[in-house]
């Protein structure tokens, strides 16, 4: 009875009658663990970044130069965020960000319809009973101007940092005159946003002690 020799990959099983083809495997096999190992090294330190920023930005004026600070950490996860963005593998370069204002309120229950405090559940119209339909943080809104329009550069920059975004969008002023500093055409977004207090220590504890600080104020006016 003929006997046939054959390769069997250890980590998927996969049967092979040519040595080639079952070392080819191998390499492949090896070059996508290696990526899909730094694919998670990256994406844990984006994670942890966004972490410290919630954890050390204390107002609205640290969170937007904080942005300004590190910009493109956030444009880089907007490429990551972005769908076309990674099938094509486009690394086209970011635009500079010219300007950038958050406007918070204060609210005992922002509403978690769309988004949640992380590792909490959303609640669309409060159809989960056991499940709050807010949670305490802020609401408002974040605008800013970018040096060049590219859409990844709106909602996408947003996912994942503790910043969500709801209704809004971009508006382009190429063609009406208003140029940028740079000689380009600006793009100004505006997006609703909400900040959930639990995911923003360090606001809530600055939040805390402003309310402290106005309680004895007024207690020796």
């Amino acid at each position: 009875m003929p006997q046939i020799l054959v390769w069997k990959c250890p980590h998927t099983g996969t049967l092979f009658e040519s040595k080639t083809k079952y070392q080819t495997h191998l390499k492949k096999l090896s070059v996508r663990r290696v990526a899909d190992r730094k694919a998670a090294a990256f994406k844990k330190e984006r994670a942890d970044f966004f972490a410290h920023m919630r954890a050390t930005v204390r107002t609205p004026d640290e969170l937007v130069e904080f942005v300004k600070q590190y910009w493109d950490k956030f444009c880089e996860n907007a490429d990551l965020q972005n769908a076309w963005r990674k099938t094509n593998k486009k690394k086209l370069p970011h635009p500079k960000i010219e300007y950038m204002n958050f406007k918070l309120t204060w609210s005992d229950s922002v509403s978690n319809t769309h988004s949640a405090p992380f590792g909490k559940q959303t609640n669309w119209g409060g159809q989960k009973k056991d499940v709050p339909r807010g949670y305490p943080g802020w609401h408002g809104v974040i605008h800013y101007n970018v040096s060049e329009y590219q859409s990844i550069h709106g909602s996408d920059m947003w996912k994942g940092t503790g910043v969500h975004t709801s209704a809004g969008g971009y508006n382009m002023w190429e063609g009406t005159g208003v140029h940028t500093s740079a000689g380009g055409y600006a793009s100004e977004y505006y997006y609703s946003i909400e900040m959930f207090a639990e995911d923003w220590p360090a606001m809530l504890v600055q939040r805390e002690k402003e309310i402290v600080w106005k309680t004895l104020k007024e207690e020796h006016a």
